[in-house]
């Protein structure tokens, strides 16, 4: 301390409180800690079986059908699996000329309906016309089975994302799951507006459910169960495309101009 008092030419042998001071400042930066980021790494422990009877039901209001905000698709055996409480108000929503019109859907042939549900509901537009292509004939007779996912607590992905400069955490579940053959699509429906501007959180879902998936197929290789899954982020610009390739049996690999974009945006997993 001494020395380097002389060679500042500080004559006393004091220091002042302003000098204190100085060297107090420039000694700060030192006891500061680093600069930290958190990122999340997903480590799966388990492989467990998630059977479709575990899905919980999925409701929607007289009012939503009413409006058309949401779709109910059922088909001639449906009303079999209708509770007595119930009825009036499925013969309501089912009448073609009735209040409900626009919130419902008839599949006249119910070997098309290829759901192990008793009814399914679109929960908007591009719902509404995925499942009328789910259900078209060629595509019934070309996949062995699709279930709609329910919104939370049957099958969700944990993923973490950035709002502004606030780390978030949360869960997704995506929207469909197709069987075919061995392979499983697993489908997330969004707007076409997310082609050109897609938001911060998909991309998240996006990269966490990638992750997810491969995490998924490695587990069920080392397991020796011959099935693949396969995520897709689908919107309607690419419906058409997707169940064609699907009915010819080329969707393994398929990638939408969604996938794409938000493939070009990975990057670590961090929040």
């Amino acid at each position: 301390m001494k020395s380097s008092a002389r060679r500042a030419k500080i004559k006393t042998a004091k220091i002042t409180e302003e000098n204190r001071q100085k060297i107090l400042q420039a000694l700060g930066p030192l006891r500061r800690k680093s600069a930290k980021r958190v990122v999340y790494k997903l480590t799966p422990n388990a492989l467990k079986k998630i059977n479709t009877r575990e899905r919980q039901a999925i409701s929607v209001s007289a009012a939503e059908l009413r409006r058309g905000d949401k779709t109910v698709f059922f088909t001639p055996d449906t009303e079999k699996t209708i509770g007595d409480e119930q009825r009036d108000f499925f013969n309501a929503v089912k009448d073609p000329d009735g209040d409900y019109r626009m919130g419902s859907k008839s599949v006249s042939n119910s070997h098309d309906f290829k759901t192990p549900c008793n009814m399914a509901i679109a929960d908007w537009n591009p719902e509404r016309r995925f499942i009328g292509l789910l259900c078209e004939r060629e595509t019934a007779q070309a996949i062995d089975a699709w279930l709609k996912n329910s919104p939370q607590r049957f099958y969700a992905i944990e993923y973490a994302w950035k709002k502004g400069e606030h780390p978030k955490r949360g869960e997704f579940s995506p929207d469909f799951f197709i069987r075919k053959d061995k392979t499983v699509y697993v489908v997330e429906i969004k707007d076409d507006s997310e082609i050109n501007d897609p938001s911060p959180e998909n991309q998240k879902k996006f990269e966490y459910g990638r992750d997810h998936f491969e995490r998924l197929n490695d587990w069920l290789k080392k397991e020796g169960i011959n099935t693949t899954y396969q995520m897709n982020f689908l919107t309607p610009k690419s419906f058409n495309r997707f169940f064609i390739q699907l009915k010819n049996d080329e969707a393994k690999g398929f990638r939408s101009e969604l996938d794409i974009v938000l493939g070009q945006g990975e990057g670590d997993n961090s929040a």
